[in-house]
C-alpha cells in the first residue's frame, strides 16, 4: 500500500467519512443475506476505525474477526470501539492466516499497490463456498476534480482509481453473487474543504506533494466550475463473490 495520511488523522477519520460508513453498512447488509448460519471466521482488510466490525457485532451472533490495517493508530481506535472478544488486530495488509468464511473490505483496496494480487490472495484464503465482499471507489470518481487537476497541469498528482474490469480480471475460482455500481454525491462549501476532507480520510500520498502554485490554480478553477456548493461524486463498486474451487 502507498504511504498516506491514515495514521496522523485517525482521530478525525470517522467525522469525515460519512460516504465510507454508508457504504460499509450497505455492503454488510447485502453480504449477510448470503452468509450461512453458525460461527464464521472473518477478515476485514483496511479495517480503519472498525466501522465494519461494529456493524458485524450488531448483526451477527457468533463470529471471529481479524482486523487488518497498516496504520497502528487506526487499529488502536478500532480496538477501543470493538474490544478484544474474538477479535484480533493485525498490523498488515493481508492476513497470513487462511480458511476464512468471509473476507470484507470497504474503501481500502483502491490503495493497495497490486490490486490483482490482493484479490487473488483473498480468494485463496477463503474456504470453499466462502465469500469475499468488497466496496471501493472506482474510475469515474471525482471526475470534475480530475478535470481541475488537468487544467492546473497536475494530472500526475491525481489518484488513478481502479477500473471495474481490472477488479473482475482477478476473480479466479469463484462466482459473482452480487455486483452493483452506485453514485454518491457529497457537498462542500469550497474546494479547500474538499482537500481538507480528503486529507483527513487519508486520500493523499506523501510521496506526491502538489506544488503550491498548482494547488492554488486548481482550487480557483474548481471553485469556478460550481455555482454555490461544491459537489464531489463517488462512483462506488460493490462486489460479492463466492469461492467455488
Amino acid at each position: 500500500m502507498p504511504l498516506s495520511n491514515f495514521s496522523q488523522k485517525a482521530d478525525e477519520y470517522d467525522s469525515q467519512a460519512l460516504v465510507q460508513y454508508n457504504s460499509a453498512k450497505a455492503l454488510i447488509e447485502q453480504t449477510l443475506k448470503h452468509v450461512k448460519a453458525g460461527k464464521i471466521k472473518i477478515a476485514d482488510l483496511g479495517c480503519g476505525t472498525g466501522a465494519l466490525g461494529k456493524i458485524l457485532q450488531e448483526k451477527l451472533p457468533d463470529f471471529t474477526l481479524d482486523n487488518c490495517d497498516i496504520s497502528e493508530p487506526m487499529l488502536k481506535m478500532a480496538e477501543q470501539v470493538l474490544g478484544d472478544k474474538n477479535i484480533q488486530y493485525l498490523n498488515c495488509s493481508i492476513p497470513k492466516d487462511a480458511d476464512y468464511d468471509l473476507i470484507v473490505s470497504n474503501f481500502a483496496l483502491q490503495w493497495y499497490d497490486d490490486l490483482n494480487h490482493t484479490i487473488e490472495a483473498c480468494i485463496e484464503k477463503l474456504n470453499i463456498d466462502g465469500l469475499m465482499a468488497i466496496s471501493l471507489p472506482v474510475a469515474g470518481s471525482f471526475a470534475i476534480l480530475e478535470e481541475a487537476f488537468k487544467y492546473a497541469d497536475a494530472e500526475d498528482f491525481f489518484f488513478n482509481f481502479p477500473r471495474i474490469a481490472e477488479i473482475k480480471y482477478s476473480l479466479n475460482n469463484c462466482e459473482i453473487i452480487s455486483e452493483e455500481s452506485v453514485i454518491e454525491d457529497i457537498e462542500f462549501d469550497s474546494t479547500f474543504e474538499v482537500f481538507k476532507n480528503l486529507h483527513t480520510i487519508g486520500a493523499n500520498q506523501k510521496d506526491k506533494q502538489l506544488p503550491a502554485h498548482k494547488l492554488r490554480k486548481l482550487i480557483r478553477y474548481h471553485d469556478e466550475l460550481f455555482d454555490g456548493k461544491i459537489i464531489v461524486t463517488y462512483k462506488i463498486y460493490k462486489l460479492i463473490v463466492k469461492r467455488v474451487s
